[in-house]
C-alpha cells in the first residue's frame, strides 16, 4: 500500500488518529525514485566500549523519570538542532548519528544556542565508503568511527545529497563510549538523564505520507530500514517523540511522533546511547 488515497482510506477504516498528505518523498517512491533510507544490519557489530555513562543533572533534579520529555522544550528551551535533508542518499545512519552527537554536545555544554552543526559526509563517507548512498550503514560502526576518528563541522565539508569522495576535517567532537538499550524503563531514562539516543526501525510504506498525530502503520508492506534520532516520549499519547532527516515539510516540521511498539522502534531494534567529548574548537 503506497498511494497517498488507500492510506487514508486505511487510516479512517482502521480507526487510527494520524494524518497523512502530500510529501515529496511519498512522491518519488510513486515514481520509483525514492533511496532515503540505508540502515543496513549486515556483519557484527562493534562494542561500545567499558565504563559507566555519565547522567546529566543541570534540566532535572529527580531520578524518577517524567511521564513526557521532549529535548525541544527543557526548560523552555530547544536542546535539538535543525532538521536535514539527507535527499535520495542512504545515509539516515549518518543524519540520526550527528542530530544525537549535536543535542548531546549542546546538553554537555549546558547551553541550549550552541547549534553546532555536524559534518554528515565527514562521517559518512570516510566511514561508509565509496557505495555508502547505496548499501548504507550500521549504527554501531557509525558510533565507532566517531569513537576513532570524531566529527567535524558541516562549514568544512558540507553534504551534497549524493556519493562524495572522503574529505579528512579537524573534528570538534567525539564518542568516547556506548551501550545498546533494549528495555523499556531504560530506553526512557536514556533520553532522560542523557538526551536523545539513536535508534532503528522499519519502514512501511504509508509512512512516506505522514504528516502529524500519533503513527501507527495502516499495512504490513515494509520497504526497509531507518535510523533516527529519538529525541523523547510522552507516555500519556503512547508514543516516542522522534527527529528525522526527510527535510521540514515532512510530518511535523521533520519531527514525528510513533506508537509505542510500532515498526521495531523499541523492540527489535535497540536504542543506541552515547557518551561523547568535545574537541575544542
Amino acid at each position: 500500500m503506497g498511494k497517498l488515497d488507500e492510506v487514508k482510506q486505511s487510516i479512517v477504516s482502521q480507526g487510527l488518529s494520524w494524518e497523512a498528505g502530500t510529501t515529496e518523498v511519498g512522491k518519488q517512491y510513486e515514481l520509483g525514485n525514492f533511496r532515503g533510507l540505508g540502515f543496513s544490519t549486515r556483519g557484527r557489530e562493534p562494542g561500545g566500549g567499558k565504563g559507566r555513562l555519565p547522567q546529566q543533572t543541570f534540566a532535572f533534579q529527580t531520578f524518577m523519570a517524567p511521564v513526557e520529555v521532549d529535548w525541544r522544550r527543557v526548560e523552555g528551551k530547544d536542546w535539538t538542532t535543525s532538521v536535514r535533508d539527507q535527499s535520495q542518499c542512504g545515509a539516515c545512519v549518518a543524519f540520526a548519528t550527528c542530530a544525537t552527537l549535536e543535542s548531546r554536545l549542546k546538553i554537555l555544554k549546558e547551553d541550549p544556542y550552541d547549534n553546532v552543526e555536524l559534518s554528515v559526509s565527514h562521517l559518512f563517507f570516510c566511514g561508509a565508503g565509496e557505495n555508502g548512498c547505496d548499501e548504507g550503514w550500521q549504527i554501531g560502526n557509525a558510533l565507532k568511527r566517531c569513537r576513532e576518528k570524531g566529527v567535524g563541522l558541516e562549514s568544512k565539508f558540507r553534504y551534497t545529497g549524493k556519493q562524495q569522495k572522503c574529505k579528512e576535517i579537524d573534528t570538534v567532537v567525539r564518542v568516547s563510549r556506548w551501550r545498546r538499550v533494549m528495555d523499556s524503563s531504560d530506553r526512557r531514562k536514556a533520553i532522560y538523564l542523557r538526551g536523545p539516543v539513536i535508534g532503528g526501525m522499519i519502514v512501511h510504506s504509508d509512512f512516506l505520507w505522514y504528516k502529524a498525530g500519533v503513527y501507527r502503520p495502516t499495512t504490513s508492506e515494509s520497504i526497509g530500514l531507518h535510523a533516527v534520532s529519538v529525541i523523547g516520549y510522552d507516555d500519556t499519547a503512547g508514543c516516542w517523540i522522534v527527529k528525522n532527516s526527510w527535510g521540514t515539510a515532512w510530518g511535523e516540521g521533520g519531527f514525528f511522533r510513533i506508537g509505542y511498539g510500532c515498526c521495531g522502534l523499541d523492540g527489535q531494534f535497540p536504542f543506541y546511547d552515547p557518551a561523547i567529548e568535545e574537541i575544542t574548537r
